[in-house]
């Protein structure tokens, strides 16, 4: 679909400082539409070693297609194996600027692939 598909280019764009930061942390980011279709929620993935994925948004929610002056809500972050079990399932606070988010996403997997399962907490 070539709306669906000029809209991920342009959040790609607009989300591309943090899209940036959590690259140089050593992940995989992509934007995707949720379901596929041009009008589905935007969501951050990153694929990640041993099948993990890596899902972030705002109150899972969505990814807004460009980045707000201010976030509503906390960042929503899940990590899942390649079964779809949940790992972890943790609120990160959304005043965090896109660098500090990026550390604290890494920290996140690093315990996860410790063996860690932080369920419903603040990271």
């Amino acid at each position: 679909d070539p709306l669906g598909a000029e809209r991920l280019r342009a959040a790609t764009v607009a989300w591309a400082p943090l899209l940036g930061a959590l690259h140089a942390v050593g992940f995989r980011p992509y934007l995707e539409l949720h379901r596929g279709g041009r009008d589905d929620p935007l969501r951050l993935y990153c694929e990640l070693e041993d099948e993990l994925l890596l899902d972030l948004s705002i109150e899972d929610e969505e990814i807004p297609d460009e980045p707000p002056d201010q976030i509503d809500g906390d960042w929503a972050v899940f990590i899942q194996d390649g079964d779809g079990n949940y790992l972890a399932d943790v609120l990160i606070d959304p005043t965090i600027d896109h660098d500090g988010l990026a550390h604290k996403l890494a920290e996140l997997v690093e315990a996860v692939t410790d063996g860690d399962r932080p369920m419903f907490v603040h990271w």
